[in-house]
């Protein structure tokens, strides 16, 4: 059997041009920026790291990156508060929960909030 190299290089710098002209022109038509927002629940390396990588695709992108960092402690009523204001921000046009979450917190509680 052969082995296949897959680049994906090229077509990661592609879709990334792509989306860039697009958010400019839906910015440039309408006034909206696009806006994405991460919920993190405690210090996680982990998903501190994703976070860091999600802020440097909406940066290649031009889109808005509004982070939302909650201390390991909080509740999951918190949480869900939390992600029930993100979800009834107009300005916000994503959502995501950034995982592992602490083990106190039902993950499937706070997808089910999200629309």
């Amino acid at each position: 059997m052969t082995a296949l190299l897959l680049k994906g290089r090229e077509t990661s710098r592609q879709l990334q041009s792509d989306l860039a002209m697009s958010f400019a022109e839906l910015a440039a038509a309408t006034s909206v920026q696009p806006t994405l927002a991460a919920l993190q629940v405690g210090a996680d390396a982990a998903a501190s790291g994703y976070l860091r990588a999600i802020r440097r695709a909406c940066q290649g992108v031009e889109a808005t990156l509004r982070p939302v960092v909650l201390p390991e402690e909080s509740s999951q009523g918190e949480v869900k508060a939390a992600l029930t204001e993100l979800n009834e921000d107009g300005s916000v046009h994503g959502i995501m929960v950034l995982e592992p979450l602490p083990d106190h917190i039902d993950s499937t509680q706070l997808i089910d909030l999200l629309s």
